[in-house]
C-alpha cells in the first residue's frame, strides 16, 4: 500500500487553497460609466467575489489610508486622493459599491472639472487610476488575510486564556479534593468514635436497668425488713 507523507499533503492542500483564493480575489479591472447627481462619469471597476459588507469595511479603511472621503447618499466623494504616480490634490474622485450574486463591485471615476492639468492631465490620471485599481484585488486578499491572521489570534488568545482558566481551576479542585478527602477520614474516624460511642452507651443503659431492678429488689427487702424491725420493737414495749 502506498503511504502519504502527511506535511506534503498539507502543503499541497494550503497551496491549492492559495491559487483558489487568488482566482476568487483577483478580477481584471473594465471601463465603467456611472451616473453621479444626474452626470455621467467614466471610471474603472473591479469585482470582488465578496459579500458588500466585507468589501465595504476594507475600501472604506483603505480610502481613509490615501485620501479624504465623504460619504454620500450612495456613492463616496474622494478627495486628495494619494494615486501612485499621479497625485493631484485638486481632484475629485466618486467611488460607489454594489452587490451582485455575492460578489462586489468597486467603481472608482475621476470627475475632470476638478482637474487643473486639462486633457493630457485627465489622461494620465485615468492610466494611473486604473493601474491603482488593478492592485485592488491584491490588497483585499492581503486585508482579507490579515483580518483572518487577526482573528485567529484573538481566537488562539481566547483558548490560551480560557486553558490557563481551566488549569488553574483544576489546580484549585485538586487541593479542594485532597482536603474533602482528608475531611471525609477525619469525618469516618468521627463516625467510627460516635458509633463505639452509641455502643458503650448502649450498654450503659441497659446495665443502668439490670442495676435498677437489682435496687428494686433491694429496696423491697429492706422495705420488709424495716417493716420487721418495726414489730419486733412493739412486741419489746
Amino acid at each position: 500500500m502506498r503511504k502519504y507523507n502527511v506535511n506534503n499533503m498539507v502543503k499541497v492542500f494550503f497551496f491549492l487553497l492559495f491559487l483558489l483564493s487568488f482566482s476568487v480575489f483577483s478580477q481584471s479591472t473594465k471601463e465603467q460609466s456611472q451616473n453621479i447627481n444626474s452626470r455621467k462619469y467614466k471610471g474603472y471597476r473591479v469585482v470582488i467575489q465578496d459579500v458588500e459588507s466585507k468589501v465595504s469595511n476594507f475600501w472604506n479603511d483603505y480610502l481613509d489610508d490615501i485620501s479624504k472621503t465623504r460619504k454620500k447618499r450612495n456613492f463616496i466623494e474622494i478627495s486628495e486622493f494619494k494615486i501612485p504616480d499621479s497625485y493631484n490634490p485638486e481632484a475629485s474622485f466618486y467611488s460607489r459599491l454594489s452587490e451582485k450574486d455575492s460578489s462586489t463591485t468597486i467603481w472608482v471615476a475621476l470627475d475632470p472639472e476638478t482637474l487643473l492639468s486639462g486633457e493630457d492631465g485627465e489622461k494620465l490620471v485615468n492610466e494611473a487610476l486604473e493601474e491603482f485599481m488593478n492592485g485592488i484585488p491584491l490588497a483585499y486578499r492581503r486585508y482579507s488575510m490579515e483580518l483572518k491572521i487577526m482573528e485567529t489570534g484573538q481566537a488562539i488568545s481566547f483558548q490560551i486564556k480560557q486553558k490557563e482558566g481551566l488549569e488553574s481551576d483544576n489546580v484549585s479542585l485538586s487541593k479542594k479534593l485532597v482536603n474533602s478527602k482528608e475531611d471525609r477520614i477525619k469525618l469516618q474516624k468521627t463516625l467510627e468514635n460516635l458509633e463505639l460511642s452509641i455502643l458503650a452507651t448502649a450498654q450503659r443503659i441497659e446495665n443502668n436497668k439490670i442495676s435498677l431492678e437489682l435496687n428494686a429488689l433491694d429496696l423491697l427487702k429492706m422495705k420488709d425488713l424495716l417493716e420487721q424491725y418495726r414489730k419486733k420493737l412493739k412486741h419489746l414495749k
